[in-house]
């Protein structure tokens, strides 16, 4: 199964066993009651359980009629494995050579309604101009050619726009000062992104803070991203506004919001999705927002730095 799917197919195998398990069925007895048109081992079935297996919308569909679902679930079901399969818009072009973890990351972030990233060394990069990602790229992956080079950089840069909208994710970010100060060779990039972090400052959705020099605060030495991944594909609920979805019954217990993690930076992205790691992240989150300079310090902080490195604040 390909990087692309693990998440999507995570989410389907994570309903059809909950479908089963409330229709009573082992696994051995789904696999019986399919029909031999249908037909699928108890272990096929255990692998889409687990988001193991690419699972396509005719096993979706035949789980679907073993569980005695309605249509209305039935057909969502099955649109989500129809969805699964498609190229997503990151693996369009050349986006083959980025790397599998790197893809896996932009498929979580695909879904994520809200971002809190924490950025030790260099500005993130989904808050990094153009210039300023070529020349991060060019220092991180000297060994790649530059086709390499140039996929990630515009994958980086299109999901700027993606991000950016008014239906875009919430986003947090706190800066160390070295990452918003650290020139990388050209100081005149460094002055133009530090300009352009004052600008998306000011996005409604956006909250850009800087922890000053000097001050001390915990996880210093490791960039992470924490996500509030939402219900599923943003692109098939855009095809199918004409749904109606289905709401929660009057007094029924919200359904908890999914988190992850991913730690590391540009490319290598270690994904955390443990409880009690996810829960150390948000805690260590919360504690470097609170050492940071509040939104309007931040704006009045930048303004200085790009003076400081001669540009106009």
């Amino acid at each position: 199964m390909t990087e692309r799917a693990t998440l999507r197919h995570r989410r389907i195998g994570a309903a059809l066993r909950a479908h089963r398990v409330n229709a009573g069925l082992t696994l051995e007895r789904v696999a019986h009651r399919l029909t031999p048109a249908d037909a699928m081992s108890a272990a096929k079935i255990s692998r889409i359980e687990n988001g193991q297996y690419a699972v396509n919308p005719h096993d979706v569909r035949a789980l679907c009629r073993v569980y005695d679902l309605d249509q209305s679930a039935t057909d969502e079901l099955v649109d989500q494995a129809s969805q699964a399969l498609r190229r997503t818009w990151w693996q369009e072009g050349e986006a083959g050579v980025l790397p599998a973890p790197f893809q896996r990351y932009l498929e979580y972030e695909d879904t994520c309604v809200a971002l809190d990233v924490f950025a030790p060394v260099f500005v993130p990069d989904i808050l990094q101009t153009a210039a300023y990602t070529r020349m991060l790229i060019a220092g991180l992956w000297p060994d790649k050619n530059p086709g390499e080079r140039q996929a990630l950089a515009s994958v980086l840069t299109r999901r700027q726009s993606r991000l950016a909208v008014e239906a875009g994710p919430r986003v947090q970010v706190v800066l160390d000062a070295h990452a918003v100060l650290r020139s990388w060779g050209d100081r005149s990039v460094a002055v133009r992104q530090a300009a352009y972090l004052l600008e998306v400052s000011r996005h409604p959705r956006t909250e850009v803070r800087v922890i000053p020099d000097g001050r001390v605060y915990p996880g210093a030495h490791t960039g992470f991203t924490l996500m509030t991944l939402g219900s599923g594909d943003k692109q098939g609920k855009q095809a199918k506004q004409v749904k109606q979805v289905k709401q929660p019954a009057p007094g029924a217990p919200a359904k908890p919001a999914e988190h992850v993690g991913f730690v590391g930076g540009v490319v290598g992205w270690c994904l955390v999705d443990g409880g009690d790691e996810i829960d150390r992240y948000t805690l260590t989150f919360q504690q470097q927002r609170a050492a940071a300079l509040g939104p309007e310090e931040t704006r009045r902080w930048l303004r200085l730095a790009i003076k400081s490195m001669g540009g106009v604040g």
